[in-house]
């Protein structure tokens, strides 16, 4: 993100505590998806934030 600013960050992990998750989105990800997240919902996450992502763009 620092980089480039209108790049579309997804922090994908396997920790989901609350810290973890804040310090995702302050640091500019605009989704937190869980590793064991089913693969359907995964994908559904990430077309959601890539046009979020060009929306705001």
């Amino acid at each position: 993100k620092a980089l480039d600013p209108n790049c579309a960050v997804i922090m994908l992990t396997s920790l989901s505590n609350r810290e973890t998750i804040e310090q995702a989105l302050e640091a500019g990800a605009l989704n937190y998806i869980r590793k064991d997240t089913p693969k359907e919902e995964i994908a559904k996450a990430l077309e959601e934030t890539i046009g979020a992502a060009f929306d705001l763009s």
